[in-house]
């Protein structure tokens, strides 16, 4: 479990190009995952953005590999 985590705006654009341009502070939260980088599942976690915040759980796949990166939330 990562206890606290703090994620820049260009590193959050770079895995989803949607919120280039809409972030402009770190998002920060905690993150409970098992796997490896090849295909990862999170348990519940939160992310959190101002005074925002989501629960989610889900997977992320070929974190290596750009061109077949997907992700599940």
């Amino acid at each position: 479990m990562i206890d606290q985590i703090s994620l820049t705006p260009q590193l959050v654009s770079s895995v989803i190009p949607q919120t280039l341009g809409y972030l402009n502070t770190n998002l920060i939260g905690t993150i409970e995952g098992a796997g490896n980088l090849d295909s990862l599942s999170f348990a519940t976690s939160e992310i959190i953005l101002g005074d925002s915040s989501i629960r989610f759980n889900g997977e992320v796949k070929n974190y290596y590999s750009p061109q077949t990166l997907s992700y599940t939330i």
